[in-house]
């Protein structure tokens, strides 16, 4: 009801926002759900086999991990569609940050028009003192700054239109409240359109010495960056170990035995990038890959 309450009373770009904050925090909550049923399938397998000594049926003691791995399997569902409805989130909040853009350009635009407007009957009444034809063009044509009179035909510059001057290094025009605002809404249409094209942050690559500090890393920490699963990276490190304590179980880490590593995670559409996420050390030629050792 809060979370409601708090969207009714933001802007349509904040209320978007807070969506899209709002499901990466369910993907990170579902992600500790996980864990969580990960260490108890680990707790009641260990017990499990004592339990059948103590006489508790085999179906009985396999029931409570058949029923925490289909936990597992439907928080892992409920990840991806969290993570689905985000990237929409994030479009929806490009459309709606364009869409208000867009309406800020066409205010703007209505604002210069009405002092146009205002500006006709003043444009009127100097024609007729002057017999000259004027219109809002003439807006544009004061001049500023230092300009350089006519030498050839030794006319004072009061005398000289825009064309018989030579612009001196601060010499220019001024620019009309009018104009402002049509530049202003040309640059908003410019923001809008850029907006509407912005692609969602999904593919890239990042290398550091350890898991924890892939996780930690600010494409992670970013709602609005799709970056793989969480646990997905966990289950590929985990494959990472298993690799290496079958082929090369002295680069294995063990307690009082961690030797320097470099994990480069890379990914495409939000997923792992098998092909490219390696494990190296520093030092020796060796680097792992979930498909193999090269």
């Amino acid at each position: 009801m809060f979370d409601t309450k708090m969207k009714e009373a933001a802007g349509p770009i904040e209320a978007a926002r807070q969506e899209i904050v709002r499901l990466f925090q369910m993907e990170r909550d579902l992600t500790d759900r996980r864990r969580e049923k990960l260490a108890a399938i680990t707790a009641v397998s260990q017990n499990a086999a004592q339990a059948i000594l103590d006489g508790a049926g085999i179906e009985q003691a396999a029931g409570r991990t058949i029923q925490l791995e289909e936990e597992v399997r439907a928080i892992e569902q409920a990840i991806a569609l969290a993570r689905q409805q985000r990237v929409g989130a994030i479009r929806k909040r490009h459309e709606i940050e364009a869409r208000e853009l867009r309406a800020s350009a066409q205010a703007k635009r209505a604002e210069a028009d009405a002092i146009l407007h205002r500006c006709e009957p003043h444009l009127r009444k100097l024609s007729e003192i002057q017999g000259v034809q004027y219109t809002p063009a003439i807006l544009l044509a004061e001049r500023i700054g230092h300009w350089l009179p006519d030498i050839i035909n030794a006319k004072p510059a009061e005398d000289c239109n825009p064309q018989e001057m030579s612009r001196d290094l601060d010499g220019g025009f001024a620019v009309p409240k009018f104009l402002a605002l049509r530049d202003e809404a040309r640059l908003l249409d410019q923001r809008a359109t850029q907006v509407e094209t912005r692609e969602i942050h999904q593919d890239y690559a990042i290398a550091k010495p350890t898991v924890q500090e892939l996780l930690a890393a600010e494409e992670f920490q970013n709602p609005e960056t799709l970056t793989p699963a969480v646990y997905k990276v966990e289950q590929w490190a985990l494959a990472l170990e298993n690799r290496i304590l079958r082929d090369r179980p002295g680069l294995a880490w063990s307690e009082g035995h961690s030797p320097q590593r470099r994990y480069r995670l890379a990914w495409k559409a939000g997923e792992i990038d098998q092909y490219h996420s390696t494990l190296t050390f520093p030092g020796s030629d060796v680097t792992f890959a979930v498909g193999g050792v090269e």
